[in-house]
């Protein structure tokens, strides 16, 4: 009874000095968004990179070089698509951990930030946005992508929880 008077106590004596009550886990938390963004282009550039010199070897030499490779071309390899999927469900598990709460929210926000941020360099480099085949999945893939990142942070965190201190671990007897 005493803990609960002392609690309302701390309450009232917050909110009368102006304090918002606010759990930790409400809201966006600012940093949590830019890295897990940063996270997204890192890897998915790392990992088309990757896929290009691989995969892509044949056409490099059959165009001379990549940067004569032809659009048509390279919008017809769907794993490019599925790269930047997965580089935006890394963005947004790395996001979800990061903000210890709220984890599918801050990973679908990485997502719209990711892909505004997209469409801000593609407008800045060519003036337009043309989008094609496999670009509008992935439009339409991006932000269920980002939430499922956040999910996963979630899941993963709940299970592999710190202790709480002072509270013992091992039951007793």
């Amino acid at each position: 009874m005493d803990d609960n008077y002392r609690h309302g106590a701390e309450d009232s004596y917050r909110a009368s000095q102006g304090f918002r009550a606010t759990a930790p886990d409400e809201g966006i938390r600012t940093r949590a968004v830019i890295v897990g963004v940063i996270v997204d282009w890192l890897a998915t550039d790392i990992a088309r990179i990757a896929y290009i010199m691989v995969f892509m070897r044949e056409s490099i030499e059959k165009y001379g070089g990549f940067e004569n490779i032809p659009d048509e071309v390279l919008l017809l390899e769907p794993p490019l698509a599925l790269i930047g999927i997965l580089g935006t469900t890394l963005g947004g598990y790395v996001a979800g951990r990061m903000a210890r709460g709220r984890h599918v929210l801050h990973g679908a926000v990485v997502a719209v930030v990711s892909t505004l941020l997209s469409f801000a360099l593609i407008l800045a480099i060519d003036g337009r946005i043309l989008l094609y085949g496999w670009q509008i999945l992935v439009l339409v893939l991006i932000i269920p992508a980002g939430a499922f990142g956040g999910y996963l942070a979630y899941r993963l965190g709940k299970a592999v929880r710190a202790p709480t201190p002072g509270v013992p671990t091992t039951p007793t007897s």
